[in-house]
């Protein structure tokens, strides 16, 4: 634990985060990622047996969740900005396009990625198997290994 100069207040340095606060992390798996993961232990596949409910699954664990170690990687560059390159933020216009404008666009780059990544694909969508976690992943992963 590291302490103060003037030994008023403590400051323990395990407590910093980074990345999204834990309750926007919690409230997101909570709400999204564990019904539609409950609802398929519970029924032993995937509910509804759809294209977009499994496209959709496969964005919420890969794509986003990635997205979120993208941010800690660009929330370390952010703050190597900030400790170094103070001058790069003094402004309010260079705030706004330093730190505001390029955390958008690494968000936004990052979703859009894996969104592309999942839908680009030209492969046999006939292959989801429904009664697999995720729907297996990807059907075009799986059908690389078929064709040999």
């Amino acid at each position: 634990m590291l302490t103060s100069t003037n030994n008023d207040s403590l400051y323990d340095a395990s407590m910093v985060e980074i990345s999204f606060p834990r309750s926007i992390r919690f409230w997101f798996l909570l709400l999204v990622d564990i019904p539609i993961y409950l609802v398929f232990i519970r029924l032993n596949y995937v509910w509804p047996q759809t294209q977009a409910m499994c496209f959709f699954w496969w964005y919420v664990d890969v794509g986003v969740c990635n997205a979120y170690g993208i941010l800690v990687a660009w929330a370390s560059i952010e703050r190597h900005i900030l400790v170094f390159h103070d001058k790069w933020v003094s402004t309010r216009r260079k705030r706004i396009l330093v730190h505001y404008m390029s955390l958008f666009g690494v968000l936004g780059y990052s979703l859009c990625f894996y969104l592309l990544a999942l839908l680009i694909p030209s492969c046999d969508h006939s292959s989801i198997n429904y009664n697999l976690p995720w729907c297996h992943y990807s059907p075009c992963s799986s059908l690389a290994f078929r064709s040999s």
